[in-house]
């Protein structure tokens, strides 16, 4: 009876330190207690599960059951999201001066760049697949070698190793291919709010918000909120208590503490994956603590779960385009077929075709001389004078 009483005592403990996960600092204090339900009598037992169990349950596991719902219900939603296409509007906001020292950089024109405080609008797009994504941001952005506002589009493919860009017009290259290690989905503030949505748990894809995570209770909370904070720190995210899936706010901060991006994410109901987006409002702050810019997004369409295109994977360039590969250190030229060729021998075989061109205009210029000569020659000679 005695040993059949420990024993279930012992399995109950042993259960219950398997659901709560107590920190590592309480687990010797669970092998104490184990040891004492082999060892002890019935009564001891009783007693030892009363006086300990609580305090070690619900007193030190109480920040990992948080956090265990919380990633529970992001790899639950992960689950549910095997492809996702998801577009929308941003208007941004740059406060004056804030491109100037790019400018200054680049051969601008002088003086403040903007001039002053200038909202614009562009068309965004988020293709997903589970292992690949695209990123386009078509619309109008700051030229810092003229100064002005240009319009233009910018196309990001990354397929979990690398990732090619296409960048707007006015730069140095028209393509470059980067290391996974360049790209960074979460770094930016107007596509953070979809990279805490899709792929928080992903590492593949820059995420930020990895485990682990830990509560932060001196962080101020609005009512239904939980404050959680990952990157040792360095990002904040206030979770809906009652839906974990939902992040309210976040906030990236600097090593310094400072705030560098911070924003608000509104939700709607999908019904086939659950919340989705569908606002946010989105801060970046100066290294003075000023506001830089200002993105309002509004999500125009949401699609999950359909097939995606394998023309969504690549990008075309136009013939003559330069192509700038930073792994391998090495730059290339789009020929007429749109495929690379390595610059020296692309322009090699532009000088070749030049200098064919020019041969065969010096054998036809030859021959018509050569023609116009016989013609002439021959007239004199049956000329009567």
């Amino acid at each position: 009876m005695r040993s059949a009483l420990n024993v279930s005592l012992f399995c109950a403990a042993k259960m219950l330190l398997s659901i709560t996960r107590p920190a590592e600092a309480g687990r010797e204090q669970w092998r104490r207690i184990a040891r004492l339900l082999r060892h002890s009598g019935p009564l001891i037992s009783w007693v030892g599960a009363v006086l300990f169990a609580p305090q070690l349950t619900f007193g030190q596991s109480h920040e990992d059951v948080v956090v265990r719902r919380v990633v529970s219900a992001w790899k639950a939603r992960a689950t549910r999201i095997h492809t996702a296409t998801i577009e929308w509007t941003l208007r941004t906001t740059d406060r004056q001066g804030i491109f100037t020292e790019f400018a200054a950089k680049n051969g601008g024109p002088g003086g403040e760049v903007p001039a002053q405080d200038t909202t614009h609008e562009a068309q965004h797009r988020f293709v997903f697949d589970g292992r690949q994504l695209r990123l386009e941001s078509n619309g109008e952005y700051w030229r810092t070698d003229t100064g002005s506002l240009h319009h233009d589009r910018k196309i990001r493919v990354f397929d979990g190793e690398r990732l090619e860009v296409s960048m707007p017009a006015g730069t140095s290259r028209d393509g470059t291919l980067m290391s996974q290690a360049e790209f960074i989905l979460l770094h930016s503030g107007e596509v953070l709010p979809i990279g805490l949505f899709i792929a928080p748990l992903n590492k593949e894809f820059g995420a930020t918000a990895l485990p682990p995570l830990e509560p932060r209770t001196n962080e101020p909370v609005s009512p239904g909120e939980i404050c959680l904070a990952g990157q040792q720190g360095l990002l904040l995210l206030w979770v809906d208590q009652a839906r974990p899936e939902i992040i309210r706010r976040f906030q990236v901060r600097k090593q310094s503490g400072a705030a560098w991006i911070e924003g608000e994410i509104e939700w709607s109901e999908n019904a086939a994956i659950g919340p989705a987006p569908a606002r946010w409002l989105v801060t970046t702050f100066d290294d003075d603590g000023k506001v830089r810019q200002v993105h309002d997004g509004r999500v125009t369409r949401c699609e999950f779960n359909a097939p995606i295109a394998e023309s969504e994977w690549r990008i075309t360039y136009p013939a003559g385009a330069r192509f700038h590969d930073m792994i391998a250190q090495k730059e290339y030229v789009v020929d007429e077929q749109g495929e690379l060729q390595p610059a020296g021998m692309a322009q090699a075989a532009a000088g070749q075709r030049g200098n064919g061109w020019l041969g065969y205009s010096l054998l036809a210029a030859a021959l018509l001389a050569g023609m116009s000569w016989w013609r002439s020659r021959r007239m004199t000679s049956r000329s009567p004078f």
